[in-house]
């Protein structure tokens, strides 16, 4: 019992002498340094911090020699468990593993290397844009955080990679402070993974300085901001091929004749803007995509909603709409101010009106002109008098460039003729974000169709009793309790925008695939619980799934519980070679488009084709993997099992030597009509990446 009572007691003073906090701080122009020798007769160690231009002289020494160690650096000191500071020095030949780890977490040498100047002189702040062409693409970048002082740092890929990180002016060891828009000094690792993860779709901004202007800033205590004169707003990059590694001197075809209808973020507002303004590849740019694009000097997100002659963009652009209906709103306003004693009066004060604003109009603008006329003819036609005689589509038209909140704010209890109109509309989307007005969410909740929820702050589903679209842009396990069929009955459009690492919770997953939601037709998940999959039902009313973090042996139960399904994404995690799909599911589902992708792991032959094997009708496939054989033995296998195929889309990695693959895609393109438009898009002896165009 003695014997017992010791090793406890040794254990206790051990654990109480254990390092709790900090009390030397390392600079940066600092490293530890481990000093092994005698203290008197004693083997002893201690640990030091040594600036870094001593340590050549520190290391000069000799085995056995005699230093002092205050001549090199300082002993390092911390706060046991007691709260008593201690050197952290010992007896002994090694100091104990806990301290050795506890030391390279809190003084490691990782924010910097040799080659960074740590002389403040001015400010290095830069503003870096970049913009991927698909949301899986790297940058080249890795991100890092620095425990004792409390700051995120990222690291490039290798110097001789030609990355989008090193186009756009990123460097290594620059310290991180914003990351599109939000300020990230005091966020965790896992917030800033979580919001990169999440906002692939999105241009990737980053607000970084190097060591030096951080160092001086926190020194002086200065606050970083987003409207600092002394940042460099670097001119954004773009990415001109989906491989992870860009070339320095982007090559793409621009055409000044075609344009864009862009709405710019946060806003209503619609321009038209040139092709040549707008940073991404024009072969990778498509409808509803958000890009970063210059306009009058400055750098702007936008997303695209048409694409076209300038012509064909001028129509949805804002100020056309807002100009008719700004005349029109004016032409009304006059006609209420004057008040004419006789009918000749009026027709003289309606002429002057219509000469007047006609006047304003762009001279070129014949159509515009007459537009307008038109409208102002309509109105002297039919004696209008007042506002509420604009007809229920104008209205309609006008409250699709306008947010829901503003709508209310402008028009809510106006008169009721503008209340009936806007309780009839039931089309408004909302997005629930920190800036919403609770209390006038509650006038016009019954009325939104799409929720966008991008906030942890608290949103009772039940009073949207017309939701039928919902999208989660924020993991809250609140929100995830309301989804249920008793609170929205009519959803019909579900998505959870919250990366691949997002598991969906189990009875969530089963409600969905169980029929709990009649009317649901479209899902998008990040990652699924397939444990109960044995007890879904049916659901018969999804037509489109996509699933970010999927197993093979998942998509057989998918399809049989989706038996009217006609699109399909799935990104596989493919990990075993031997799970490969064992099922009793019906042999000729009706899915009509599939899409397979995984971004690490290879989609072997016979992944794909055990897959092929419930889907025979399929119209459209798209495949996006590495593959380690002949893509031109896959292409036969696809003709001979898909008889109804007709379009073929691909991002392959073909990891076959030269001498082994086929050179010639002549005979690739000849075996199908579908794969006429695979191109090789980059290649060299040991891969080559094929892609269709």
């Amino acid at each position: 019992m003695a014997v017992l009572y010791e090793k406890l007691q040794k254990l206790l003073t051990s654990y109480e002498d254990l390092p709790k906090d900090i009390i030397t701080k390392k600079k940066l122009n600092e490293s530890f340094f481990l000093i092994r020798g005698k203290d008197g007769t004693r083997r002893a160690w201690h640990f030091i911090l040594v600036p870094n231009h001593k340590r050549v002289y520190l290391k000069a020494h000799s085995e056995g020699s005699t230093i002092n160690v205050t001549d090199f650096g300082s002993f390092i000191k911390y706060r046991n468990n007691r709260d008593e500071i201690k050197f952290m020095s010992g007896y002994g030949v090694e100091p104990p593993k806990i301290k050795q780890n506890w030391i390279q977490t809190y003084y490691s040498d990782g924010a910097v290397d040799e080659s960074i100047d740590l002389t403040y002189t001015n400010d290095d702040i830069r503003l870096c844009t970049i913009q991927r062409t698909i949301p899986q693409q790297k940058i080249g970048v890795c991100y890092h955080y620095f425990v004792p002082q409390q700051f995120h740092y990222i690291k490039l890929a290798e110097a001789s990679s030609p990355s989008l990180a090193r186009r756009a002016g990123l460097k290594s060891f620059d310290r991180i402070i914003f990351l599109n828009g939000v300020n990230i000094e005091n966020a965790t690792s896992a917030d800033i993974l979580f919001r990169f993860d999440t906002a692939r779709h999105l241009p990737v901004q980053i607000l970084v300085c190097s060591p030096a202007t951080y160092e001086h800033y926190k020194t002086n205590q200065k606050q970083f901001r987003l409207d600092l004169p002394s940042i460099q707003h670097v001119k954004p990059v773009f990415a001109t091929s989906t491989s992870d590694f860009d070339t320095d001197a982007p090559s793409v075809s621009i055409d000044n004749e075609s344009f864009y209808a862009v709405r710019w973020e946060n806003s209503n507002i619609v321009s038209t803007v040139s092709q040549s303004v707008v940073f991404k590849s024009p072969q990778y740019t498509h409808l509803n995509d958000i890009c970063c694009i210059e306009t009058a000097g400055q750098y702007k997100n936008g997303q695209i909603i048409l694409k076209g002659s300038r012509h064909d963009c001028e129509k949805l652009k804002t100020p056309y709409f807002a100009s008719k209906i700004g005349n029109v709103f004016g032409t009304f306003s006059k006609f209420f101010i004057r008040k004419t004693p006789n009918g000749s009066d009026v027709t003289n004060a309606q002429s002057d009106t219509i000469q007047t604003d006609l006047t304003i109009q762009h001279t070129h603008d014949n159509n515009t002109s007459r537009h307008h006329a038109n409208a102002l003819q309509h109105i002297q036609d039919r004696t209008c008098t007042t506002l509420e005689e604009l007809p229920i589509e104008l209205f309609y038209y006008i409250f699709t460039f306008i947010d829901i909140q503003h709508l209310y704010k402008a028009f809510g209890e106006l008169n009721s003729r503008l209340n009936h109109i806007l309780q009839s509309y039931k089309n408004f989307s909302l997005i629930f974000d920190n800036k919403v007005d609770p209390l006038l969410m509650n006038l016009y909740a019954p009325y939104v169709a799409r929720l966008i929820i991008r906030t942890s702050i608290h949103c009772d589903f039940k009073q949207f009793s017309n939701l039928h679209e919902l999208v989660l842009c924020i993991e809250n396990s609140q929100q995830f309790a309301q989804i249920q069929p008793n609170v929205i009955p009519n959803l019909t459009r579900l998505s959870f925008l919250l990366g691949s690492a997002f598991t969906l919770p189990q009875e969530l997953t089963w409600d969905i695939f169980s029929n709990q939601f009649p009317s649901l037709r479209h899902v998008s998940f990040g990652c699924i619980n397939v444990s109960l999959r044995d007890s879904w039902t049916t659901s018969p009313s999804l037509q489109f799934v996509s699933i970010l973090s999927c197993k093979p042996m998942c998509i057989p139960a998918i399809l049989t519980v989706c038996p009217n399904l006609q699109h399909f994404q799935v990104n596989i995690l493919y990990n075993d070679h031997n799970d490969l799909i064992t099922s009793s599911s019906p042999l000729n589902h009706p899915l009509r488009r599939l899409t397979l992708w995984s971004d690490y792991a290879e989609l072997t032959f016979d992944v794909i084709e055990n897959i092929l094997t419930y889907t025979l009708n399929i119209e459209s496939f798209y495949l996006q993997t590495i593959y380690s054989t002949s893509l031109i033995d896959l292409a036969h296998s696809l003709v001979r099992r898909l008889h109804y195929l007709s379009r073929f889309d691909c991002y392959i990695t073909e990891n076959v030597t030269k001498n082994d693959r086929f050179n010639n895609l002549t005979d690739l393109h000849q075996i199908h009509p579908c794969f006429h438009r695979v191109q090789s898009i980059e290649e060299n002896d040991k891969f080559r990446v094929l892609a269709t165009k």
